[in-house]
C-alpha cells in the first residue's frame, strides 16, 4: 500500500495543541477527506512530534474508481445494505458515509441490481414484520393468561 504525506491544517494543529483531539480530527477530516482512523493516526503522530506539520498516512485511490467487492454485490442482491457497506469499508478503508454513498451510486447506475436489491429488501422487511407480529401475538396471549390466572380479569 502506498503512503502519502498529509499537511495538517493550522486549525487542526491549534485544536490538538489545546488538547481537543476530537475537534482536531474533525478539522483534519474536513480539510483532507481522510477517514476517521487515518485522521486519528495523523493527529496522534503530530502530537507525538509537534515540530512536524505533516503526517504520513496510507494513500487510497479514490473510492469512485474502485470496484464494488463481490461480497458487497451478493449482500445487495440479498437486500442487505448494511452488510454491503461493511464489505466495501473492509475492502477500501473508506468511511461509513462514503461507502454507503458509493453503493447508492452503484445501485443508481445498475437498474437491474437496484430492482433486485429493492425486492430483496422489501421481502426482508416483510419477514421481520411477520416475526415481530407473531411475537406480539404470543406476548398478548401470555399476558392475558397471566391476568386471568391472577384474577385481574375474568
Amino acid at each position: 500500500m502506498h503512503r502519502r504525506a498529509v499537511r495538517i491544517p493550522d486549525d487542526a494543529m491549534a485544536y490538538a495543541k489545546r488538547g481537543d483531539k476530537i475537534a482536531a480530527i474533525k478539522a483534519l477530516r474536513e480539510h483532507t477527506g481522510l477517514n476517521l482512523q487515518q485522521a486519528r493516526e495523523a493527529i496522534e503522530a503530530y502530537l507525538a512530534d509537534p515540530r512536524r506539520d505533516a503526517a504520513v498516512v496510507p494513500a487510497h485511490e479514490p473510492l469512485q474508481s474502485q470496484p464494488i467487492p463481490r461480497r458487497a454485490i451478493v449482500a445487495l442482491e440479498n437486500g442487505r445494505l448494511v452488510e454491503a457497506v461493511k464489505h466495501v469499508r473492509d475492502a477500501t478503508g473508506a468511511g461509513l458515509k462514503d461507502a454507503k454513498e458509493h453503493l447508492e451510486r452503484h445501485l443508481a447506475d445498475n437498474p437491474a441490481l437496484d430492482a433486485k436489491f429493492n425486492a430483496a429488501a422489501t421481502a426482508e422487511r416483510r419477514r421481520v414484520v411477520k416475526k415481530i407480529a407473531g411475537f406480539a401475538c404470543v406476548l398478548g396471549v401470555v399476558t392475558l393468561a397471566y391476568l386471568y390466572a391472577t384474577g385481574q380479569i375474568q
